[in-house]
């Protein structure tokens, strides 16, 4: 079987730090796998790299058997998500409009209706339905994470129950939820990876 995400030889600098030096990492479908590491040991430079949002200093990455540098910035987006560690917004959009931002890489591709099942879908299974009326401005700190993982988990809904291949990269999904919400995550990304992500 090959790797839905895999570096080989993962280098990158920042200036004249390396930061990752050398890495190799194969990521199946069906598998969920965590990177531990104290801060500052680059484990976030590590996902940026694998998601094709920073250039390597060497080494290469393939995403579904492809390099990731030769996939368009929205065929990219349609395959692999990113819940960076503080996702910020600038503006006063309501719970559901930033899950619906993660639709926008299948604007070509997917009816309004699949939209929209993925969207309810994802916000159901993170449980920030009930407020996805509401300007995230008026979240708690976990609330608006959680809206977040919704709006990545939206960006490679599938809505056939399969999503084969696709990549959920999470950068410390659970650091600033209560026990039983970071239960709930990482039993979604579970569930996620057991439907072939």
């Amino acid at each position: 079987m090959k790797p839905a995400l895999s570096g080989q030889g993962i280098v990158v600098d920042a200036g004249n730090t390396r930061i990752v030096n050398g890495i190799d990492i194969d990521l199946f479908a069906g598998e969920m796998l965590a990177l531990v590491g104290p801060n500052g040991a680059g484990k976030s430079t590590l996902l940026k790299a694998l998601a094709g949002d920073i250039p390597l200093t060497d080494g290469s990455v393939t995403l579904n058997g492809k390099a990731i540098c030769a996939w368009t910035a929205e065929e990219r987006a349609r395959q692999r998500a990113v819940l960076p560690q503080s996702p910020d917004l600038a503006f006063a959009f309501r719970a559901w409009d930033v899950v619906e931002l993660g639709r926008h890489p299948h604007m070509r591709t997917a009816t309004r209706r699949q939209d929209e099942d993925a969207i309810r879908g994802a916000m159901g299974a993170s449980d920030v339905l009930a407020f996805a009326a509401r300007e995230c401005s008026t979240l708690s700190g976990g609330e608006a994470h959680r809206t977040h993982f919704a709006r990545a988990m939206a960006q490679i809904w599938s809505g056939e129950g399969t999503e084969c291949g696709r990549i959920l990269l999470l950068d410390e999904p659970t650091s600033s939820l209560d026990l039983f919400h970071q239960h709930a995550i990482l039993n979604r990304a579970r569930k996620f990876a057991r439907s072939g992500a």
